[in-house]
């Protein structure tokens, strides 16, 4: 039998090196993966990077969502207006429109915005759309055209007005010069009787001459050509430029004080401003500039329209006036302990102090023995001695003051003369206290030299009086007796007038109390012609209200001017608590907001890196 033998078949054998080929492909292997992971890890990084900075909203406001970038395009804007308003000052002064005291003080102001942009334009973008929002439920619409007429304001110049004016100054109807309630009320009558002659039909030349107390007045209140971002008073600049020509406005009480009627006489139309135009497009979408300026004209609307609610009248007022003690707390309950018998009240005095060196936050590092002490101690005995060489009690308080602000080392009294408002006790260092407090004083009394920490203290006594508690218990006890009003606001209240008057308040609608607690405009609003309130706390202070009058009448410009005031205006009233009920109902939310107040994602880098457009 034949076999058939298969043949063999003999694998080839690799090179020694097979191991070390295993070894460099899994090495490659790893690395390639380790590249990939890495790539991965960057590519997520970097989606997640764009997404907090890009996509991820910083805010919600109702149905609208706020990403950063939205945030970042709102600050540029703000940030291109706040140069242009720069730029605009700085033509106002070459102009002379502005002067120089004026211009640097608009001038910090736009900086100090600039510095603030990054902290408060999300804020600011929240508040204009929730507006907005507000605005649509009040039944407020924005037509394209309100936007584009808002658009050509936006990228064009100022609008200027040739204007004349008449000026009513308070303090120039007082002999020393002092505006006090009295001379208010005075100012109020004068441009009121200025307006009617206006309204009968006397030339606005005529009327200036006679009431206005500006500079303009010898030439019939010719006050020259004016900007619509003119500083002056933002009240009056608006009413200003909504008349036509030829018209006048009514009485416009400034937030400085004074009571200003304008009048136009020539109007100069904006022209396009295509430089700032050109900026703002080559960092901005056009479309979403109009979408911002969408949302602030529905804004500013809503603002006008809660304004003009509050200014319609005649409506029913209360005309205040109170007695405030500062430092207070009010005992509600006859129950509780009165104030105690051992209480020392509160001294007024005046200081001037000589710290060795000159330097009173160096003294208590100088060794005893430094000679530096003794001559502080010489220049106090010298000026009292100066001091009570002079017996004229008069005199000799104005000559301490003149001292005080040639000589004192001490930084918080030095600018006021020395004088140092009413302290207790226990505020007061321990050798000045107890220089004050113990012994009796009369007022002039010069004492010292008394040595503190910081140097040696020349001191003039001026008055000492119970504490703010036992002056309420007091106040209440006189007044329940049938004192005299006027004189209890000249013994007790805390007011900086001088004289003090009757502590008038003004006329107050029941609207403008709102800020308060409801039972206390209630206890206030109760109030008939000549009653009192029992005391009331507010804040730090306690308040014993009195009704002067009662009646309906129209707003006078001092009520318009605290309904028309941005900063607790009827406005700023109603939107506060709009939006508190908003955020409490969670319309309004902001990422960050359970962090303890950190910036907001993305905030802390919403300008461009120079900081400018």
């Amino acid at each position: 039998m034949t076999s058939r033998l298969r043949p063999t078949i003999r694998r080839s054998r690799r090179f020694s090196g097979h191991g070390q080929d295993r070894h460099d492909f899994l090495i490659t292997a790893g690395f390639a993966a380790i590249v990939a992971s890495l790539v991965v890890i960057l590519v997520g990084a970097f989606a997640w990077t764009y997404y907090e900075q890009n996509i991820r909203p910083v805010a919600r406001v109702g149905s609208v969502e706020i990403p950063p970038q939205l945030a970042r395009e709102r600050t540029l804007l703000l940030d291109f207006r706040l140069s242009r308003e720069e730029g605009r000052l700085g033509e106002m002064r070459t102009t002379q429109e502005i002067d120089q005291a004026t211009f640097t003080v608009q001038l910090q102001d736009v900086r100090t915005r600039q510095q603030e942009l990054q902290f408060g334009a999300t804020e600011n973008l929240i508040d204009v759309i929730f507006q907005s929002q507000l605005a649509a439920r009040e039944g407020i619409t924005v037509t394209d055209a309100d936007i584009d007429a808002a658009l050509t304001r936006e990228f064009s110049g100022p609008e200027r007005r040739h204007i004349e004016v008449i000026y009513v100054e308070p303090s120039k109807l007082a002999d020393d010069g002092q505006a006090t309630s009295a001379t208010r009320r005075q100012a109020i009558a004068r441009a009121q009787e200025a307006l009617a002659a206006l309204d009968s039909g006397t030339p606005f030349a005529d009327v200036a001459r006679q009431y206005s107390h500006h500079g303009s007045a010898p030439a019939g209140g010719d006050f020259g050509v004016i900007s619509d971002d003119n500083p002056l008073d933002p009240d009056f600049i608006d009413a200003v430029f909504r008349l036509e020509e030829g018209a006048w406005t009514d009485v416009i009480a400034g937030r400085d004080g004074i009571y200003r009627i304008g009048r136009v006489t020539s109007i100069e139309q904006r022209q396009p401003d295509h430089g700032y135009e050109d900026r703002v497009i080559s960092r901005l979408s056009r479309e979403r500039v109009r979408q911002f300026i969408a949302w602030e004209v529905a804004a500013e609307r809503l603002k006008e329209e809660i304004v003009r609610r509050e200014l319609a009248g005649p409506t029913e007022q209360i005309h205040l006036a109170h007695i405030f003690i500062e430092n207070t707390a009010v005992v509600e309950d006859e129950a509780e302990e009165p104030p105690p018998a051992d209480d020392e009240g509160e001294i007024h005095y005046s200081e001037i102090l000589y710290a060795p060196k000159d330097d009173p936050t160096t003294a208590d590092d100088l060794a005893e023995d430094d000679p530096a002490w003794e001559a502080a101690r010489l220049e106090a005995e010298a000026t009292l001695t100066a001091l009570r060489a002079i017996t004229d009690p008069e005199d000799r308080a104005e000559r301490f003051a003149e001292i005080a602000r040639e000589e004192s080392d001490s930084a918080i009294s030095k600018p006021d003369g020395g004088d140092v408002p009413f302290t207790p006790r226990d505020l007061l260092p321990d050798v000045v206290a107890d220089a004050l407090f113990e012994g009796e004083h009369a007022a002039g009394d010069v004492i010292g030299p008394v040595r503190g920490e910081t140097g040696y203290f020349v001191l003039m006594f001026h008055e000492h009086r119970g504490s703010p508690l036992q002056r309420l218990e007091e106040l209440k006890a006189e007044l329940a007796a049938g004192a005299d009003w006027n004189a209890m606001v000249a013994k007790y209240s805390d007011t900086e007038e001088d004289p003090p008057g009757e502590g008038e308040l003004g006329w107050f609608t029941r609207e403008m109390l709102t800020g308060i607690e409801e039972d206390v405009i209630a206890k206030i609003w109760a109030l008939q012609a000549g009653q009192i309130s029992e005391p009331v706390e507010l804040g730090t202070s306690s308040h014993i209200f009195r009704a002067l009058e009662r009646g309906v009448r129209e707003l006078d410009p001092d009520q318009v001017l605290r309904i028309r005031d941005p900063q607790g205006g009827a406005f700023e009233r109603w939107y506060s608590d709009e939006k508190e009920a908003a955020e409490d109902a969670d319309l309004i939310t902001r990422v960050g907001d359970e962090d303890d107040g950190d910036l907001l994602p993305g905030e802390d880098d919403l300008l461009p890196e120079d900081g400018a457009p």
